[in-house]
């Protein structure tokens, strides 16, 4: 019985957010491949405003960065890392928007959430979990979900059933079924400007 209601809960969240086909869609178009073509390093970013895009700092460890928006590769020619936190800010100059909106309120444990990234390179990929809680990996406070995610989705946009960006992917367990991301908090207190 324990299992029908688990499996009833976990099919009710995906219809709530497949059902919801534009925020799904409006959260997707604010995530694009970022990537280096010539050593061929693969990574996610998200747009936040326009020539400003989120990542996680350990994808910035690139020859020949770009950003790549409905085809057209934009090179990033700034990049500003906290490798405390895993998370960076691109300057991508002309890349424009559609860009994620910041949520209004902390994300609750049980609540789904959609993971939002190019894993391995082959396209962009959308899944869907729960807001498992918070955990400190290596001193760092990380929001942890079963949405699964590859190589390839860090730095992607981990989002609310709103369609809000709440963080960005950044570690995956070996199985890939539980994933962890940085949370933007505190971003929600000094908005980026």
């Amino acid at each position: 019985m324990n299992k029908l209601i688990k499996l009833f809960i976990a099919i009710s969240a995906v219809l709530l957010l497949s059902g919801s086909h534009t925020l799904r869609h409006i959260a997707a178009d604010t995530v694009h491949q970022f990537h280096d073509p010539v050593i061929g390093v693969t990574c996610s970013a998200v747009m936040i405003e326009p020539e400003v895009a989120l990542t996680a700092r350990h994808c910035m460890e690139m020859i020949s960065p770009v950003l790549t928006l409905d085809g057209i590769d934009y090179p990033v020619t700034e990049g500003f890392g906290n490798p405390a936190l895993d998370l960076a800010i691109l300057i991508i100059p002309s890349a424009p928007c559609p860009c994620a909106v910041l949520p209004t309120t902390l994300i609750q444990e049980g609540e789904p959430v959609i993971v939002i990234g190019y894993p391995y390179g082959v396209g962009k990929v959308v899944t869907y979990g729960e807001f498992q809680g918070w955990v400190v990996i290596d001193g760092i406070l990380y929001g942890m979900t079963t949405a699964p995610a590859r190589p390839g989705n860090s730095g992607g946009g981990v989002f609310n059933s709103k369609g809000e960006l709440i963080g960005i992917m950044t570690l995956a367990d070996p199985t890939g079924y539980l994933t962890f991301f940085v949370s933007l908090e505190p971003l929600l207190k000094s908005p980026v400007k």
